[in-house]
């Protein structure tokens, strides 16, 4: 009964428990052609430290021609494009030459332009927080395309009942 009580208490612990990255969200401009550019804003709502590195993933695949077109001043842009020989994704990163990204703070004005070859719109794109002094990931997610719609939260208190009724009915399987 113990190992059962605990079963269903962790199981309830990780469903109340949401994870959490850095918030990193674009607007997107139609530049016609299949061209767009994206203007990133980062807010550092996670870390208990400063933001000095990020990088932001554009896949193998789906686009060319990445151009950083405008940057806060001292934040420094690298560019590398995705590349069919290595294969590897393309990424644009962006390293503090001055003031990071303090906690609870948002920059914005990180643009990049690009083609974008696939269907539909880029709308979620990899990143990571990375530490520029050992290059460690210190955070990771999907930066989100701004729509002007709040997203909807999915409800996982029900997959916990899924849970709960599965478990119990294997425990009377088991008697």
């Amino acid at each position: 009964m113990k190992k059962f009580l605990l079963v269903i208490g962790t199981a309830l612990w990780v469903s109340i428990v949401s994870a959490n990255a850095t918030t990193i969200t674009y607007n997107l401009n139609d530049l016609g052609g299949g061209s767009f550019e994206a203007d990133f804003s980062v807010t550092n709502d996670t870390l208990v430290t400063p933001i000095e590195e990020f990088t932001i993933f554009f896949g193998l695949g789906d686009f060319e021609n990445i151009t950083s077109t405008n940057s806060p001043a001292d934040w420094d842009p690298f560019i590398a494009q995705p590349d069919g020989m290595l294969p590897d994704d393309g990424f644009a990163d962006w390293l503090s030459l001055g003031v990071p990204i303090g906690v609870g703070e948002t920059i914005s004005g990180f643009v990049v332009s690009f083609d974008f070859i696939s269907v539909g719109l880029p709308e979620m794109l990899a990143f990571s927080i990375i530490d520029p002094n050992n290059f460690d990931v210190l955070d990771s997610g999907f930066a989100t395309l701004n729509t002007g719609m709040q997203p909807s939260e999915v409800p996982l208190p029900a997959a916990f009942w899924f849970f709960l009724v599965g478990a119990t009915a294997i425990v009377r399987v088991k008697r």
